[in-house]
């Protein structure tokens, strides 16, 4: 049973003895109770009922047909109604928001509400309304995340870029300034961004790289590298892999002389600076230098 379904049935007082109990327990209910509560504090204007009914006695009665109105019934409906609409309104927007946030050179795993796991990449956040979730599968992503969804309703990851819908699957969202990619493991996937709409089959990607969109086919593995650290890019510019390096080792990566839009396929490990620097250099005919703990530069051969 929805949770109007149960504050309509509170309402008219046909719960059950055991459906009031399982109410009386949900955070719904408490949201009622406190808005309820907070009834009596709007103060009503000023009205003199006995001058108001003296003048309603002093009146003549009007000739003609008079029509008789059962005006209670549809002022409660309504009131109902718009009880409704506003503990609806007060669960989703003052339900406080839950953010889990993986910092520099960290995972992080954890279980929504009804158990779908969710594991986020270093540099990255979800956010979601558990006081709805029942209602509302929707995570707000900032960053990467791979997530093994539980059947059930549709499930949406929401992005500044596009959303991804699922019911029940396995799949990666990554989302930095000007890339936008979602890759498929398992089940399907539909991916929406702007006006395009894709749907996804295992081994099956989409990208949105500042607006140019791309298809693509990736290894049919369970998870992506980088659950298991290690970064893995296919034909992914060099500025995003070096952004990607300053979020594992936590550090600042500088490109001197070099032409950061050029792609990139390959990996690097988040376990050793030094191999992670030449899978990322050697296959580019670069160099690189290593200033201090926090900061590296990364130089061209050809020049």
């Amino acid at each position: 049973m929805t949770h109007e379904e149960y504050i309509k049935k509170w309402l008219d007082g046909s719960l059950s003895e055991a459906e009031e109990e399982a109410f009386k327990k949900t955070a719904d209910y408490q949201e009622l109770e406190r808005l309820l509560r907070a009834v009596p504090s709007f103060k009503a204007p000023e009205y003199d009922v006995e001058a108001r009914l003296k003048v309603f006695h002093d009146r003549k009665p009007a000739k003609g047909k008079v029509v008789r109105m059962n005006w209670v019934r549809p002022l409660l409906q309504a009131a109902a109604v718009f009880l409704i609409a506003a503990v609806g309104y007060f669960l989703f927007f003052y339900t406080p928001l839950t953010t889990i946030q993986a910092l520099a050179g960290e995972k992080v795993e954890l279980y929504l509400p009804d158990s779908s796991l969710v594991i986020l990449n270093a540099g990255s956040q979800v956010a979601y309304h558990e006081g709805v979730w029942s209602d509302e599968r929707q995570v707000e992503l900032s960053g990467e995340a791979f997530f093994k969804v539980a059947r059930g309703s549709k499930f949406d990851v929401i992005t500044p870029t596009g959303t991804v819908s699922v019911l029940g699957t396995q799949f990666n969202v990554k989302h930095r300034e000007d890339f936008f990619d979602v890759a498929c493991y398992e089940g399907r996937v539909q991916v929406t961004t702007g006006t395009k709409t894709q749907q996804l089959s295992p081994g099956q990607g989409f990208r949105n790289i500042k607006g140019v969109l791309q298809e693509y086919t990736h290894s049919r593995e369970l998870t992506p590298r980088w659950v298991d650290d290690e970064s893995y890019f296919q034909s992914v510019p060099l500025y995003q892999v070096a952004q990607e390096l300053e979020r594992q080792y936590n550090l600042r990566v500088e490109l001197k002389g070099v032409n950061n839009e050029q792609l990139f396929t390959g990996g690097f490990t988040h376990n050793d600076l030094t191999l992670a620097l030449q899978s990322i250099t050697l296959p580019l005919d670069l160099s690189y230098q290593v200033v201090d703990d926090e900061h590296i530069i990364l130089t061209s051969d050809n020049d």
